[in-house]
């Protein structure tokens, strides 16, 4: 009896093992590809977020800044990167502009805050922001009701400018006071192209010891499409979470948002031309700076466009 009862025991021994084994197998077929497509939810749901992120930010914060691609780089079931490839468009002349770069994981996504803003450079002599990578001239706005102290003078870099030679530029404009587009349509020789919108920054800090460098909001502009382009601003402009820039976007959104386009109030503009043409607007009475960004030479082989 004992022989086939150490049988017996060493059968159900093994058929409990197997079971071990055969649940084992199965629950890791199952759970394997489950946790691969859990995973790829949480993911894509981050990866998503941070897309809208970055096109929100050109929407509203990139003056003249076109997005030519946006890629997914070393993208898994944990995370990736998201690669923003970015130039200007210098009325006609395109120009190369930085990356803007941004992770991704299960849980969260994040930018480096420092790529989308720029550098600034400071001596006795010049004083001047800079895109970080490409280390171009950055054009600057400012707020009329700013006091920026720690510059001697405001910028007017159309007295500088050399209209007798054979370049595009882009220059923004900052006004001394709000202006209304049809207010300002009628000042700007039909040769500049209009491009881009100044509306609203932070005014929590009325007089600024540094470089500008906070966020500055606005809208790309188009004769075609410009009160669609309007509107598409605004819903963007709403999403806005930044506690030391909202008072100042909600606050132009109640001002704003019913008005047609002609009658928004523009606090400056970017601008882009030939310099002979760009110098026509160094008189504006109402100018309070102008900040010259990038610039290329003609060539023959380019049409500059207005």
């Amino acid at each position: 009896m004992v022989p086939n009862f150490e049988k017996s025991l060493k059968r159900a021994k093994m058929k409990n093992i197997l079971r071990i084994i055969l649940i084992t197998v199965v629950t890791v077929v199952i759970a394997i590809p489950a946790l691969y497509w859990l995973g790829n939810r949480f993911v894509k749901k981050q990866s998503d977020q941070l897309n809208e992120y970055l096109i929100v930010h050109n929407v509203i914060s990139e003056p003249n800044i076109q997005v030519d691609s946006r890629v997914l780089v070393n993208s898994s079931a944990t995370g990736g990167e998201v690669v923003s490839n970015r130039s200007k468009n210098i009325s006609g002349y395109v120009v190369p502009w930085s990356q803007i770069k941004g992770t991704y994981s299960l849980f969260t996504y994040q930018t480096d805050f420092n790529e989308l803003i720029s550098g600034e450079y400071g001596s006795k002599e010049n004083q001047y922001s800079y895109d970080r990578q490409t280390k171009q001239k950055v054009a600057d706005f400012y707020h009329p009701n700013i006091n920026y102290s720690y510059l001697k003078e405001m910028p007017n870099d159309l007295k500088k400018m050399n209209e007798q030679e054979a370049t595009v530029t882009e220059v923004a404009l900052s006004f001394d006071r709000a202006k209304t587009l049809k207010e300002i349509e009628k000042d700007i020789p039909k040769e500049v192209s209009m491009k881009w919108m100044y509306v609203a920054s932070s005014t929590k800090e009325k007089n600024i010891q540094g470089a500008p460098g906070q966020e500055i909001y606005g809208f790309e502009y188009s004769k075609d499409s410009g009160q669609d382009t309007f509107e598409y601003f605004l819903e963007n402009l709403e999403k806005v979470n930044n506690e030391t820039d909202k008072k100042d976007t909600d606050a132009f959104i109640k001002s704003n948002g019913n008005k047609k386009l002609k009658e928004v109030e523009i606090l400056g503009m970017m601008v882009t031309g030939e310099n002979k043409d760009l110098k026509k607007l160094e008189k504006l009475p109402y100018l309070r700076a102008s900040s010259v960004g990038v610039s290329a030479p003609i060539t023959p082989y380019i049409k500059v466009e207005k």
